[in-house]
């Protein structure tokens, strides 16, 4: 059986390499894939200097996708870097947009495109709704974790200890984020925030960021393997929509790490509200669901009940092989 050749184009090691796992996964289900990072589409060579960039581009991916003799596109980018009736004019395969950004993904705001591309796959079901709705193809898959990379470190040592803490919040600033947070704050909660900028907010200045920067890779395990419990918080571009939910879900689910997570309407299908993981719609309930969190002595279990749902449900591979399903249907 001949195998379906893919061309994967994405930025490289976004997320963690999400992406790279994500195509290594779809070659799981037994296709040919290659990941292509974006830069070698976009980065001209100053040799080239007298190719207009546009020119350049298109030019490198008409090589890539006749050399390759691909059969699919797939491109994941956060605003259009692609313009798809231009591919169209060489490429005579199938074009799909893996979305990760849902209602604040910017090729939204002019959907002319549409019409160019074969498929949509996007992590936000309102999304996919919308889309259907303006007619185009879209459907709704959620992120999905690799778990081989997401694994908890059970031995932190003495020189570690920076990393145990009792509540964690990993991301950068935004108003509805410090709103939440400074509110746990004032309310005697003891919060360790990870990622850049946090010490411009000088409302939070009392509390403790170790690192003026986003954290990855094995820093990051270790800030979510020696945390009692974590938080995640919405951008402030979801929190009407109440949509999306982020890697952070499933990758806090992964290693076993306790999680109140802001709710959004996909949520209940992936986890079960305070048996699996703890949901969230205001900051009081928030506080409230910090507090029986602390008391709680079998806390503990909740992480490892989301740990063992992600491993029967919801691993890059089950993403990948729903995905592939709807990629041989074109």
């Amino acid at each position: 059986m001949k195998k379906t050749k893919i061309i994967f184009t994405a930025t490289s090691g976004k997320l963690d390499f999400y992406l790279e796992d994500y195509a290594q996964n779809l070659a799981q289900c037994g296709n040919d894939v290659k990941f292509i990072p974006l830069a070698y589409f976009n980065n001209k060579p100053f040799y080239r200097f007298w190719e207009k960039e546009d020119d350049f581009k298109y030019r490198k991916l008409e090589e890539v996708l006749n050399f390759e003799k691909s059969d699919i596109l797939i491109c994941n980018f956060s605003s259009l870097r692609f313009d798809f009736a231009k591919i169209r004019s060489f490429f005579k395969g199938k074009i799909v947009l893996y979305d990760m950004e849902g209602p604040n993904f910017k090729g939204y705001q002019n959907t002319s495109w549409l019409k160019y591309v074969d498929l949509i796959v996007t992590v936000s079901r309102i999304t996919a709704q919308n889309i259907t709705k303006q007619g185009g193809t879209a459907i709704y898959i959620p992120h999905g974790v690799e778990c081989n990379r997401f694994k908890r470190i059970d031995s932190l040592d003495g020189s570690d200890s920076i990393f145990r803490r009792k509540g964690i919040f990993i991301g950068r600033p935004a108003p509805h984020r410090v709103e939440l947070l400074k509110y746990l704050v004032d309310n005697g909660c003891d919060l360790t925030l990870y990622g850049r900028k946090w010490r411009y907010e000088k409302k939070l200045c009392a509390q403790q960021s170790p690192f003026q920067k986003d954290i990855t890779g094995k820093t990051l395990l270790k800030a979510v393997s020696g945390a009692e419990f974590a938080i995640n918080i919405l951008q402030n571009q979801f929190v009407e929509l109440k949509t999306l939910m982020n890697l952070q879900t499933f990758f806090y689910a992964a290693m076993g790490c306790p999680l109140l997570t802001e709710f959004v309407e996909e949520l209940p299908e992936c986890f079960e509200e305070d048996k699996e993981m703890f949901f969230f719609r205001n900051k009081e309930e928030l506080l409230e669901k910090i507090r029986m969190v602390q008391q709680h002595p079998h806390i503990v279990r909740i992480g490892q009940r989301a740990r063992e749902r992600v491993l029967k449900e919801h691993t890059l591979l089950h993403r990948a092989q729903l995905f592939n399903k709807y990629l041989q249907q074109l």
